[in-house]
């Protein structure tokens, strides 16, 4: 979740105040989360494969993004 904290510190915000979009499970959902960032998983690429985790969002396209903001 390194690359998450790099992110953060080169565009100066806190994580609390970010939410992160993506469709990988691993690489982009806990990832964020250990981060603590607000996460949005867009289905339909990747199969969930976490058990001991969800995000905070699901989506299914993009355009979905603002009816949860």
């Amino acid at each position: 979740y390194e690359i998450f904290n790099l992110a953060l510190s080169e565009l100066n915000v806190q994580a609390y105040e970010t939410w992160f979009v993506g469709d990988h499970p691993v690489a982009d959902m806990v990832g964020a989360s250990r981060a603590g960032m607000t996460t949005v998983w867009q289905r339909g690429f990747h199969d969930w494969v976490v058990d001991d985790y969800q995000p905070d969002f699901v989506i299914d396209a993009l355009r979905e993004l603002p009816n949860l903001l």
